[in-house]
């Protein structure tokens, strides 16, 4: 197999579908790959060892803001400049503008704990996370 060439790619549309997924390539000891827009610079979304990319395009919802809580919840991949958009609407502010955030995506940004010129002042993508929920 070449490097870097994937078995297949998978394009889940929610947790559920995802699940089922996770559950046939463990059974398969088959690797899967996450990948949300593939603006990342280090290669994590590359199957190097083939494998299955699990292609997040089709997740991409603002489930909730909360303006009193301060906090959203959305799905991975939401895109980085869409979120701060929409929060702005409600008061609020998303810090991490990395120079990608018009295709950069939440989960590729928690990924990479992307910051940008924003994080010496206001902190990188892992301190405004404040929880998830993750399919193992």
């Amino acid at each position: 197999m070449d490097r870097g060439v994937p078995e297949g790619v998978v394009f889940p549309r929610s947790t559920e579908e995802l699940v089922r997924v996770v559950r046939w390539a463990a059974e398969r000891s088959v690797p899967l790959i996450a990948r949300g827009a593939g603006t990342g610079l280090s290669g994590g979304a590359v199957a190097e060892r083939g494998g299955i990319i699990v292609e997040f395009s089709h997740m991409k919802r603002i489930l909730e803001v909360d303006e009193h809580g301060r906090s959203a919840v959305v799905e991975p991949a939401v895109i980085n400049l869409a979120l701060d958009e929409q929060v702005k609407m409600k008061g609020l502010y998303f810090p991490p503008d990395p120079a990608s955030q018009r295709a950069s995506t939440i989960g590729g940004n928690v990924a990479e704990n992307s910051g940008g010129p924003h994080c010496f002042k206001y902190g990188v993508t892992s301190n405004y996370v404040i929880g998830m929920d993750v399919v193992l």
